[in-house]
């Protein structure tokens, strides 16, 4: 009996959400979170990105990220989102510390 992690519900060129695959999570679920507190953190060289895609990836990213945005501050909820680019990789920036203080402020 398959899982369900083996069941392919469509087929691999069906789109949940209108930006395509990058960015993966994409706005419509960051404006879900909306009024919840919610971190977005990116490295500015993300490897994952090819080095030709890094500039346009950043740029959709940040279209995301603004939408994501308009949501929280029309809930007067702007202080609850952080929006952080950082120099360095994939979950640059994203350290223990960080990440701790985070929760502590919020949880």
């Amino acid at each position: 009996m398959a899982g369900v992690h083996d069941r392919m519900l469509l087929d691999n060129t069906a789109r949940v959400e209108p930006y395509g695959i990058e960015p993966i999570s994409g706005p419509p679920l960051g404006m879900l979170i909306a009024p919840r507190p919610m971190w977005i953190i990116d490295g500015n060289d993300d490897l994952d990105v090819p080095l030709a895609k890094r500039v346009e990836w950043r740029r959709t990213m940040q279209q995301g990220r603004d939408a994501i945005r308009r949501v929280y501050d029309g809930l007067d909820a702007g202080h609850q989102l952080m929006d952080d680019w950082i120099e360095g990789g994939h979950c640059a920036g994203m350290t223990h510390e960080g990440v701790a203080a985070w929760f502590a402020r919020w949880f």
